[in-house]
């Protein structure tokens, strides 16, 4: 099953990208997470996302970051919100105009026998969304922060 999640920014594309391209990044991520650990370097290396403290992680590994065309993929090896195998990931920032992009994600998993697709694209989408969203709120405030240090 794949799911595809779009989002708009009214930013350069550039600057999404320095946040969403750096698997480090914990803006890219919405601040959803008590806590982050990164294991290794480059394609290959480890994240792992904990929800709260003392709880499982998930853990994801990055396959694939291509600067150039703003790609990064990965895989969820160790996903712990939703009961999937073969879970993978992969966006894009696109380029709209000069000051405007789009965040252009796919998640392609297997389901459980028996899952539902419908409530799974919800909850891949709601939280794809809500992690721009809260993305877009980091950028805008820094925006703000900035303006009012000139």
């Amino acid at each position: 099953m794949d799911v595809y999640v779009e989002y708009q920014f009214d930013q350069p594309a550039r600057r999404v990208w320095s946040h969403c391209g750096n698997f480090r990044s914990v803006a890219a991520l919405g601040n959803t997470f008590s806590l982050i650990e990164i294991e290794g370097e480059g394609v290959g290396m480890l994240r792992k996302l904990y929800r709260t403290e003392g709880g499982a992680p998930d853990v994801q590994r990055l396959d694939m970051l291509d600067d150039d065309s703003m790609t990064l993929g990965g895989t969820l090896i160790q996903p712990t919100f939703l009961d999937a195998s073969e879970f993978q990931f992969r966006y894009t920032i696109v380029p709209l105009a000069k000051d405007r992009c789009k965040f252009a994600m796919t998640w392609s998993l297997t389901l459980p026998a028996g899952a539902c697709e419908e409530d799974y694209t919800q909850v891949l989408t709601g939280w794809t969304q809500a992690s721009m969203q809260r993305l877009d709120r980091y950028m805008a405030l820094r925006d703000q922060q900035r303006s009012q240090l000139s």
